[in-house]
């Protein structure tokens, strides 16, 4: 789980990694305005 983390703490390419397995829309929205 990434929940408690800092997103900035991932490279793009795990973040990308992160999106493919969490597959949820809104969530990688998230992830995205967090950058």
């Amino acid at each position: 789980m990434i929940a408690g983390m800092e997103i900035d703490d991932f490279p793009s390419h795990i973040i990308e990694e992160i999106k493919e397995h969490v597959g949820d829309l809104e969530l990688t929205k998230t992830v995205i305005n967090s950058r």
